[in-house]
């Protein structure tokens, strides 16, 4: 990775930056950008946008947005004693890898601000109008992105720098919406055997862009124990607890109930989910006695939960893409409720509606309240783009090698920016990843260097 680059990102993994908590990691760009002696704004949801002037011989060129985000997921193993709250990320390099210590890495998106400040601060750069964007809580719902007004952006072109593929151009995108259903439960003395379930180390993955690789659900996989437990014994659910984030595949799960009768371990046969998350631990412990959900409750949450799906709803006629999922992400139980999150995603907006309409009902018929949060629309291909040739012109010119198109599954920012500035002309690239969302979390250093000095050549060329 070019040192300046590596630098900037080494400096911003000393600044805690989980979603919600970005007061620190704002501030820390403002300082930067006065350090610079740049014009900077800050709006309300604390997004940021940093301009420098074009060079004399770009001065009549359409103005550039360079775009990132500023929060990361803040995933750790089980057995990592860190504190996203205060700790810096423990950067890992080796053999051209960059990971964390048992956490995720924040290249996504910190990569953005890196190569961006990167960009910033290059006096031999020849350039348009420069406008770095760095927006908040991208990975809680594109909540900063809603918020910014028309008049903060003045570019014409728009390059978001929050991609996973070196050799790859981004130029649509699903969008989505969260739901949330929430059931109030009453409890009652039942049962005179008692056990907790929990599932651990599954891989996990990003909601958009692994949900059809092949990982399981934590929090699905639990749901299908009970629902064969229930049907073998009387039992009621105590608790079901999972998942932490709307845009992670469940990684850990655990569920308690109360049974009528003796419950033997060997009932509950995982060898199936071993042999697709080779990393799995489950537990079955009989353990002390618990208040469970009422019948009434116990029941209305069951049906409900093995009636909603989850995973991928349908595939794009004729290619090898998702478009239609839902991710079965968090489960909560508090001792009068339990609450429910699930992630909608699809390229068509009539599809997201639809799955939406399919929880909404599954929900209401079983007596729980529905909200929904962090909608946005699909980022549509546009097809005169001359950005877009710009970029596969170009790196044809430096590779020798096509550039691929790309609409994907995933939600990004664009999708929100291509409504508010319905002029501007935008695509997403970015370096090799893998992993995001997760603490297995790996940026490739040579293909961002090769996408670092792609991107200085495109500024150049605009």
């Amino acid at each position: 990775m070019e040192n300046i680059v590596l630098d900037n990102f080494k400096k911003l993994s000393q600044v805690p930056r989980c979603s919600f908590d970005q007061t620190r990691i704002n501030q820390y760009l403002v300082d930067k950008a006065k350090e610079m002696g740049l014009d900077y704004d800050v709006d309300d949801e604390l997004n940021i946008v940093i301009r420098k002037p074009a060079t004399e011989d770009k001065k009549d060129h359409p103005g550039i947005v360079l775009q990132g985000h500023m929060d990361m997921v803040c995933e750790k193993e089980d057995d990592s004693d860190h504190d996203f709250d205060k700790d810096p990320i423990e950067l890992i390099e080796k053999d051209g890898k960059l990971t964390a210590n048992k956490t995720t890495l924040g290249a996504d998106n910190g990569i953005a601000i890196a190569m961006g400040f990167a960009i910033l601060a290059d006096e031999n750069l020849s350039h348009p109008d420069l406008e770095l964007m760095i927006t908040t809580n991208e990975e809680v719902g594109l909540i900063g992105a809603n918020a910014v007004k028309e008049d903060f952006l003045k570019g014409k072109y728009l390059i978001n720098v929050d991609s996973e593929e070196e050799g790859v151009v981004t130029v649509g995108c699903a969008g989505g919406i969260t739901v949330n259903s929430e059931f109030d439960i009453k409890r009652e003395e039942f049962g005179n055997k008692f056990y907790k379930l929990s599932i651990n180390g599954y891989r996990g993955g990003h909601s958009g862009s692994d949900i059809n690789n092949g990982m399981l659900n934590a929090i699905e996989s639990m749901i299908k124990i009970l629902k064969k437990l229930s049907s073998r014994h009387k039992v009621r659910i105590v608790s079901l607890n999972g998942g932490t984030k709307h845009n992670a595949i469940a990684r850990n799960a655990e569920l308690i109930i109360a049974s009528d009768d003796e419950i033997k371990s060997e009932e509950v046969n995982v060898d199936g989910y071993k042999e697709v998350e080779k990393n799995m631990e489950f537990g079955f412990e009989e353990i002390e006695k618990q208040n469970p959900m009422d019948e009434d409750s116990s029941a209305r949450v069951l049906n409900f939960l093995t009636t909603i799906p989850n995973g991928v709803v349908n595939m794009v006629e004729g290619k090898d893409l998702v478009e239609t999922s839902l991710n079965q992400a968090i489960a909560t139980t508090e001792q009068s409720s339990f609450k429910f999150m699930v992630s909608i995603r699809s390229s068509v907006l009539d599809k997201i509606k639809e799955v939406e309409n399919t929880i909404t009902q599954a929900s209401e018929l079983n007596g729980a309240k529905v909200s929904t949060e962090g909608f946005y629309e699909p980022w549509e291909y546009r097809e005169d783009s001359l950005l877009r040739e710009k970029c596969l012109s170009l790196y044809k010119e430096m590779t020798g090698k096509d550039m691929k198109i790309e609409v994907i599954h995933a939600g990004l920012e664009c999708a929100v920016f291509s409504k508010k500035y319905p002029d501007m002309d935008m695509i997403s690239i970015g370096p090799d990843m893998v992993g995001v969302h997760t603490p297995k979390e790996t940026l490739d250093l040579e293909s961002t260097d090769r996408v670092y000095e792609f991107l200085k050549k495109l500024i150049e060329s605009l």
